[in-house]
């Protein structure tokens, strides 16, 4: 039997309720796999007394284009302290110079001081910062909307000039990151209340704009898509199939970090 703080159960998907886009290519992938392997693989993450989904958008949103009606999630208490909030850093690599204050300046992003000067912490409310060769760039002031528009656009600009955009959870940022020669942006501090409101009122957060971090979480479940399209609880046949065992902090799992 699971451990009883891992509450797994059948919802649908009509219910959950994102915060953040998603990206179409991410989405058609993992759609991709479902068909292809018949399950699926992890239960989604949602806050029990809302419905709001802090991680899984993209699994949830290829299982309704598979035809399920229910998600397989595991429901935490979002205001539980151990359930952490963190950042992820947009980065473009290497713009050169030319390219970058080009970017810089389509943001109408001016330069704020250099690095040792600047409070990175993700505080909620604190401001949007893009870091490149040592300075900070950014604005005297911004609401969240600024801001979310800002990442946004920071995002089609990597496109638009077919540049390489990666995200670096914040835990691992180096110093060396913000240093270099890549042009990184530092999200402001979103706090828990912002993903609430986000998935309350449908005014979506930037894909890749939270990280969450829970105590413990269930991955490899493998639960039946055909079992989820017609809402058949098959959960003890599913778990009582499986060998558990626990991986550590910061591991990597299926090709994703944990």
């Amino acid at each position: 039997a699971p451990d009883a703080r891992i509450n797994l159960k059948l919802r649908t998907i009509s219910s959950l309720r994102p915060h953040e886009e998603t990206v179409e290519r991410l989405a058609e992938g993992l759609l991709k796999r479902l068909i292809r392997d018949g399950v699926q693989r992890d239960p989604v993450v949602v806050d029990e007394a809302s419905g709001t989904i802090l991680d899984g958008t993209h699994r949830v949103d290829a299982l309704r284009k598979s035809g399920a009606e229910f998600a397989l999630t595991y429901l935490v208490d979002y205001g539980d302290p151990q359930v952490r909030l963190y950042r992820w850093y947009r980065v473009i690599s290497r713009p050169g110079e030319v390219q970058a204050k080009e970017i810089l300046s389509d943001l109408k992003l001016e330069k704020r001081g250099p690095l040792g000067s600047t409070d990175f912490s993700p505080r909620p409310r604190s401001r949007l910062l893009v870091a490149y060769h040592g300075e900070v760039f950014g604005r005297e002031a911004d609401d969240l909307d600024g801001h979310t528009s800002t990442m946004r656009n920071f995002d089609r600009a990597a496109a638009r000039k077919g540049l390489h955009l990666g995200f670096v959870d914040e835990a691992s940022a180096t110093p060396g990151l913000v240093q270099g020669e890549d042009l990184t942006l530092i999200p402001p501090g979103f706090g828990k209340e912002d993903v609430l409101r986000a998935g309350a009122e449908g005014r979506l957060l930037p894909p890749k704009s939270t990280l969450h971090v829970f105590p413990i979480r269930p991955l490899g479940v493998d639960y039946p898509v055909e079992a989820l399209r017609t809402g058949k609880d098959v959960l003890d046949e599913v778990l009582g199939a499986r060998s558990t065992r626990l991986i550590e902090p910061r591991s990597a799992y299926g090709g994703r970090g944990y």
